[in-house]
């Protein structure tokens, strides 16, 4: 239970307990692509569910980027193990599913280079959205949002 009042104090325990369901929806999705129900449509609605999650668990303009930095190369490696499961499958849903993560990977870095600008980070933002690029088949919509990004580091 926490108190009415949130204080700097109590950051460090949220963000321990951050870490510990973030290693708890990784373990959901690493225990379905090790069983090998990538295919199954119950393992595709958890992996769904948990990018849901990850899109709306995102830093505040205030938060502290350097431990949003760990989450969020956290959550990349994750993405990226993913990809690789459905990789070269060339069923219409199973794709998808693969394309679903390259755009939550992307969607990601664009808004941790967001968070990154607004606090007048623009190296660091320039840099997040740079890894873009070593994600293959990226959505125009995501190429879109990294360049209207490093727009708005240079104005």
């Amino acid at each position: 239970r926490l108190p009415h009042v949130v204080s700097h104090s109590h950051i460090p325990l949220l963000q321990l307990s951050q870490q510990i369901i973030e290693l708890q929806e990784a373990t959901q999705i690493h225990s379905g692509l090790q069983s090998g129900s990538v295919n199954r449509q119950g393992f595709i609605n958890e992996v769904k569910t948990v990018f849901k999650t990850w899109k709306n668990r995102l830093p505040n303009h205030f938060d502290d980027l350097s431990y949003w930095s760990d989450v969020f190369l956290w959550r990349e490696q994750h993405f990226k193990t993913i990809i690789k499961a459905y990789e070269g499958t060339a069923h219409g849903e199973q794709s998808n599913q693969g394309m679903i993560a390259v755009h939550h990977l992307a969607s990601g870095i664009t808004q941790y280079a967001s968070i990154a600008r607004k606090q007048k980070l623009a190296s660091v933002s320039l840099d997040s959205l740079s890894r873009i690029h070593s994600i293959p088949s990226v959505p125009v919509v995501d190429l879109f949002q990294k360049i209207r990004q490093q727009v708005k580091c240079y104005l």
